[in-house]
């Protein structure tokens, strides 16, 4: 399938339209074997299924606010193209059949909520990534609760998270010192806003510049990893278009 290459992502074999739209193959397909057409006809049909439904006017823009289907599960979408605002759907929405509910869309898409500014004036937030709940103040994050339909998240105040980021972070499983020399090497050398649901920044480590998103840490070409010039002028357009091409190649 020439045309319509069949990548191999972590939930399997798919394949992409024109709209950048993830489709994925059947249990019983063999990536191998299958044809040119048959993509065609997949993708027909996954277009044919994955049609937007429209829910009204979004909390940014105002634009227009979609339910779509994507590689990691449907997402709620404000606009179009590179100023698009996305939020994927939690589970606890789809299992209460709420995906079509403008007004716990909007909650999502307005993220993230700026809580206030700290006693040094710095941003303090609370918002969602691929991690689940956290609030964050500079490089300092501190998780919320899970399992509670995001309530601490969009109820959590101003004064509560300053006192969530002053306790003591819970260390990961494995850590150690090896691990805590590691994390004090790196540090946040710039914000570049969010991209689906989680916090995109400029960081640097002992193996030069890279990219945070939310938890995940996301290598960048080589061009930018050792010149701090050329690091420190990437744009949010060109680290979304990094993250993206990374996941897709999985």
């Amino acid at each position: 399938a020439e045309e319509n290459p069949i990548m191999i992502g972590p939930y399997g074999p798919y394949v992409i339209d024109e709209q950048a739209q993830f489709i994925s193959l059947p249990q019983d397909w063999l990536p191998g074997s299958v044809t040119d057409e048959q993509v065609k006809q997949l993708i027909a049909k996954g277009k044919e299924k994955a049609k937007p439904v429209i829910l009204g006017s979004g909390p940014v823009s105002g634009a227009p606010v979609q339910v779509l289907t994507g590689r990691f599960g449907p997402y709620w979408q404000e606009g179009e193209g590179k100023e698009a605002k996305r939020a994927s759907i939690p589970k606890w929405v789809q299992d209460a059949q709420k995906t079509e509910d403008l007004e716990i869309a909007k909650r999502y898409l307005s993220l993230p909520r700026v809580l206030g500014t700290d006693a040094e004036g710095n941003e303090v937030i609370a918002h969602k990534g691929k991690y689940g709940p956290f609030v964050a103040c500079k490089s300092e994050i501190r998780n919320l609760r899970k399992n509670d339909s995001d309530q601490h998240l969009f109820s959590i105040t101003l004064e509560q998270a300053l006192q969530l980021l002053k306790e003591e972070k819970t260390p990961a499983k494995g850590g150690g010192r090896k691990t805590q020399a590691r994390t004090a090497k790196a540090s946040v050398v710039k914000d570049l806003g969010t991209f689906e649901n989680e916090t995109v920044a400029l960081a640097t480590g002992r193996y030069g510049f890279y990219l945070k998103v939310g938890k995940e840490n996301i290598a960048l070409p080589n061009e930018f990893k050792k010149d701090e010039a050329k690091a420190n002028s990437l744009t949010h357009e060109e680290a979304v278009q990094i993250i993206s091409t990374k996941r897709a190649k999985g």
